[in-house]
């Protein structure tokens, strides 16, 4: 039993966060700014591919036109 409580502890270890040491960057700021800019941006272009496909009446087919012109816009 406690050796199963030993091996559990151990692997919640290893997926525990990294000490904010090492998650900054040089100049203080969250190394995942970035990668979190990204996700934003994905986000927001997934809203209006997917607005434009409800706005045709949800036909099917059209989601790569729909997610280059959402990218477009965003661009501009």
């Amino acid at each position: 039993m406690k050796e199963a409580q030993r091996r559990e502890s151990k692997s919640h270890a290893l997926i525990e966060k990294p000490p904010l040491s090492v998650m900054l960057r040089g100049d203080g700021h969250m190394a995942s700014d970035a990668a979190s800019a990204d996700r934003s941006r994905e986000a927001r272009i997934r809203e209006s591919a997917y607005a434009r496909f409800e706005s045709r009446g949800r036909q099917h087919g059209h989601d790569l036109d729909d997610w280059l012109v959402a990218e477009a816009e965003l661009k501009d």
